[in-house]
């Protein structure tokens, strides 16, 4: 009682399907959160910002009028990469206790955010922000960041982010990213590059 009472508590779900990787079909089974809206509306800590889409096109003309290149980012488990900033504990899944591994524990406390958290969006975008920040970037607009020196521009809708910079920079920026993301990359691409964005 005293362990509910004192913390946030959310109940969570697993999450099964079936995602086509590497040529096969792989089962994928994720925990999720089930936070429900109750009486209240979206707030500021639950809103989840991205891109208008009116700013993805101007960040596409300019590519093009710059001679820059476009590559897209996928951004793989964002959320779990985000601290909790609240004591948070879920119910031990049945599954686990049946598996015999603490069959007596009935909380965990969670470290990272999961998906379906409220505002696990926001606190991804907070994160993000501050990863950006230290490559040099600067914070334009709820999502768009431009980079201080350099001709670079990044967009971000959640996890996808769209970088807008010739090659060898496009490539610096994506190699620091992956040394604290995991990232799947599709481009660069230019005007003369055959290609498609994922």
């Amino acid at each position: 009682k005293e362990l509910t009472l004192n913390k946030h508590f959310i109940w969570t779900k697993l999450v099964r399907g079936w995602r086509y990787r590497s040529g096969c079909w792989t089962r994928r089974a994720r925990m999720v959160a089930r936070e429900f809206r109750g009486q209240c509306a979206s707030t500021e800590e639950t809103f989840s910002p991205t891109t208008p889409l009116m700013m993805v096109k101007v960040l596409i003309v300019m590519m093009l009028l710059k001679g820059l290149m476009l590559c897209a980012l996928d951004v793989s488990d964002a959320f779990l990469m985000v601290q909790q900033q609240e004591d948070v504990v879920i119910a031990v899944p049945n599954w686990v206790r049946a598996a015999g591994e603490n069959a007596n524990l009935m909380f965990w406390q969670l470290r990272k955010c999961l998906p379906g958290q409220r505002n696990a969006a926001m606190r991804w975008n907070f994160h993000l922000t501050t990863l950006l920040g230290e490559l040099d970037f600067a914070h334009m607009q709820g999502t768009v960041f431009k980079h201080r020196q350099k001709e670079i521009y990044i967009s971000a809708h959640i996890d996808h982010l769209l970088l807008v910079a010739n090659k060898a920079d496009a490539e610096e920026v994506c190699a620091k990213l992956s040394e604290k993301l995991t990232l799947k990359k599709d481009g660069p691409y230019g005007v003369q590059e055959p290609g498609k964005l994922f």
